[in-house]
């Protein structure tokens, strides 16, 4: 009788667990599928940018001025590179979608730094120490020189205010820092008034960093 009393509890909370995993599944099933489309989809265009933005210093980075590639001291024409990223940019946005690109008021920041002024530029190229271009302003300038050198990033840019974000970046070669911010304005499902108006107030914001190597392995 004892043994029977066993295997009945025994069997009891075996089909206890077995319903308690039934009626899990469609909750769990329910949840899932009750995601906001909006976050979903936010979770895409995060991805999105933080890709075209990574291939866009990457291809920046690869604007080496001919004199400097010569000499095996590569530094980066700070005029091809800002057109190299802004093009890589925008072509990776609107790759994505038949629609065109899933963001509006892009802004960016780019810095561009070699970390001397040792060479000019070859033909029509431009080197500097430090060139730094956003949507409406550029600086360049030779007087900010040396490795490394510590930035911060920032919703609305770069800073060298290191206070003012936990989010550091150190430079130790010829480097292409980019940060961008871009407004989310369509949805992928469940396009409705409601969420369309929602995505108005969202902004994403993604930085990436390119370098070359300065005498690697030396």
């Amino acid at each position: 009788m004892k043994d029977l009393i066993i295997k009945f509890i025994n069997d009891e909370r075996g089909l206890l667990g077995s319903m308690m995993i039934l009626i899990m599944i469609p909750i769990l099933v329910f949840l899932l599928m009750s995601t906001p489309s909006l976050v979903r989809y936010q979770r895409a265009t995060n991805t999105v940018l933080q890709n075209a933005i990574d291939y866009a210093v990457k291809d920046a980075a690869l604007m080496i001025d001919e004199e400097s590639q010569a000499f095996g001291e590569p530094r980066i024409d700070y005029k091809k590179a800002k057109e190299s990223f802004l093009e890589t940019l925008t072509y990776n946005l609107n790759a994505y979608s038949e629609e065109g690109s899933s963001f509006e008021d892009i802004e960016y920041s780019l810095l561009i730094y070699n970390g001397d002024d040792k060479y000019k530029g070859y033909g029509d190229g431009k080197v500097a120490s430090y060139a730094f271009f956003t949507n409406n302003d550029s600086h360049i300038t030779n007087s900010i020189k040396g490795f490394p050198i510590e930035l911060g990033i920032i919703e609305d840019g770069i800073t060298d205010n290191l206070y003012e974000t936990d989010i550091r970046v150190e430079i130790d070669n010829p480097s292409v820092l980019a940060v961008v911010k871009g407004r989310i304005v369509k949805m992928i499902e469940n396009n409705n008034e409601d969420e369309v108006e929602r995505t108005k107030e969202i902004y994403v914001t993604r930085w990436s960093l390119g370098e070359i190597r300065v005498n690697e392995g030396k």
